[in-house]
């Protein structure tokens, strides 16, 4: 499974990171909104994890469907 993660901080998330991985996911990690919807709509990640204060993306364009 693909996942998606933004997060502006990337050791905020190293857990999570860590924990996904044990599970086999595959992580595309980003550290801005801009990044983030050029991975999202090239990858199509199943999940996406966002932090919330990221730069550059606003929270309706995250939910947009991007297929």
């Amino acid at each position: 499974m693909k996942v998606l993660m933004v997060d502006v901080d990337p050791a905020g998330h190293a857990l999570i990171a860590e924990k996904l991985m044990e599970r086999g996911c595959r992580l595309l990690e980003v550290c801005s909104g801009e990044e983030a919807l050029k991975i999202a709509h090239a990858e199509k990640p199943e999940i996406a994890i966002v932090d919330v204060l990221t730069p550059k993306l606003d929270r309706g364009e995250s939910l947009e469907d991007r297929s």
